[in-house]
């Protein structure tokens, strides 16, 4: 929102500048499912209110683990469900047995269509020896899907 000298600032655009997490965030203090399959495992998801051309901010903050070393999985970010769009990805590489590292993904989106819309956090193995990688959670490192309002 662009507001010019001389504007008229109203209640409304007000409110809807103050409303910026939208919905109510994934936040999970407990380990997600073992991930082997090449294929999307989901992970979390979060179903919020949209609005017809309004741009959003979706992001993850993924503690993730790999039973062995050299691993590969991908974290993902989807419309939907695990078998929607992919909105964008990021990589965990384990490179020592249950070694571990936080992947945070984000991306922008804009809403095509007024109403509640589906996201989904899902993991992937995309190399190594088809032994288990898992999306993490704890009272200390949580994690965590959300939508923010990005305008």
């Amino acid at each position: 929102m662009t507001v010019f000298a001389g504007d008229p600032i109203l209640a409304a655009d007000m409110n809807r500048a103050q409303q910026r997490v939208i919905g109510t965030p994934s936040v999970q203090t407990s380990d997600g499912p073992s991930v082997t399959a090449t294929s999307n495992t989901l992970v979390d998801s979060i179903t919020v209110p949209v609005e017809t051309g309004r741009r959003y901010k979706l992001s993850a903050v993924v503690p993730m683990t790999a039973v062995t070393a050299d691993n590969a999985f991908f974290v993902l970010l989807l419309e939907d469900s695990v078998s929607g769009t992919q909105l964008v990805y990021g990589t965990f590489y384990a490179s020592v047995a249950n070694g571990g590292h936080v992947v945070n993904v984000w991306t922008y989106w804009t809403a095509a269509t007024t109403g509640d819309k589906t996201f989904v956090l899902a993991v992937r193995r995309n190399g190594g020896t088809n032994t288990a990688g898992q999306a993490r959670g704890s009272g200390g490192q949580p994690r965590i899907l959300t939508l923010e309002a990005a305008d």
